[in-house]
């Protein structure tokens, strides 16, 4: 009966899980406030509290949570399977860990379930959405992709792949795991899954300014970074983050992955020696099957390095 006043809804329900699930990882405290912040905001505060594992009785002893508004948000989160993904993964057996927070700001946490392992993502939807693309695409056709399981509000979940990333390793054996390194990028080079042109692609545009011209498309990873691709310690077990992925020309993934060598054995390393790095790069593009030598491609390593 109050005029102007509007009562709680499951729509409100909704925007206040998914911004807390969006940002769940990347803050530590949550802070809630209302007009008089005596009913509304504990309640709402309470229910969060619920529904992050955590206990809700100091929001009863010190206020007056609104119960309307509190049954609202655990209803609407119970129907939505909210925040874990049950409805993709089932129930997590163990507490769910944060994986990384990349430079793209997306937030990566994982799930072990009796189902399996999967990997949660949350963070840009646009990302998002075009890595979920490329993975349908590889479904099938690259068994060392991830499967893209599903999306839950605002999250993307993916099943987990085994392995330590190549960058853990290339300072044990540079020669071998570069070769490795370079196989694997022209196994990825000779798919051919149906996907259309991304969106977030610049690559084309960045080649075009650089007065380069173009060799015939492959399909290309987009980001061949050696911690993106995951290894037994013999052969490769794994390849993620697919987000960039497309049709592309391949002297860019070739570039790259000249650019990540060399980071990681000149830039990161204690003791940077040249000469590793330089007989790193050839067995790379020996394992690659490139003949052109590392110069055609001083450009494309550039392109990378710049932000392209």
């Amino acid at each position: 009966p109050l005029r102007g006043a509007i009562v709680f809804e499951p729509e409100h329900a909704e925007e206040i899980l998914r911004f807390a699930d969006a940002h769940r990882y990347d803050v530590e405290t949550f802070v809630v406030h209302c007009e008089a912040g005596a009913s509304r905001s504990p309640a709402v505060a309470a229910a969060l509290c619920q529904l992050f594992g955590g206990d809700d009785a100091p929001f009863f002893a010190n206020f007056f949570p609104n119960r309307w508004v509190r049954r609202e948000l655990l209803d609407f989160a119970r129907a939505q399977f909210w925040p874990r993904g049950e409805r993709l993964i089932g129930d997590a057996t163990a507490p769910v860990e944060e994986v990384t927070l990349g430079e793209s700001g997306t937030r990566v946490a994982r799930f072990a379930t009796e189902r399996g392992n999967f990997i949660r993502k949350a963070g840009d939807a646009g990302l998002l959405q075009c890595e979920a693309d490329v993975l349908s695409s590889l479904d099938g056709v690259m068994p060392l992709a991830p499967r893209f399981v599903g999306r839950d509000g605002e999250a993307f979940f993916q099943t987990e792949l085994p392995g330590i990333p190549l960058s853990t390793v290339i300072h044990d054996a540079p020669e071998q795991i570069a070769r490795l390194f370079g196989k694997t990028l022209r196994e990825v080079h000779a798919l051919t899954p149906e996907l259309a042109p991304n969106p977030r692609d610049e690559w084309t545009r960045f080649q075009r300014n650089a007065g380069i011209e173009p060799l015939p498309d492959v399909f290309s990873h987009g980001d061949w970074c050696l911690p993106n691709v995951l290894t037994d310690g013999e052969t490769v077990t794994g390849i993620v983050d697919w987000a960039d992925g497309g049709w592309r020309d391949p002297r860019i993934d070739l570039g790259t992955g000249l650019w990540t060598l060399r980071y990681n054995l000149l830039t990161l390393s204690d003791s940077p020696d040249p000469e590793i790095c330089a007989v790193a790069e050839r067995a790379f593009l020996d394992g690659y099957g490139w003949k052109g030598g590392v110069e055609p491609l001083e450009e494309f390593v550039a392109l990378y390095e710049n932000g392209a």
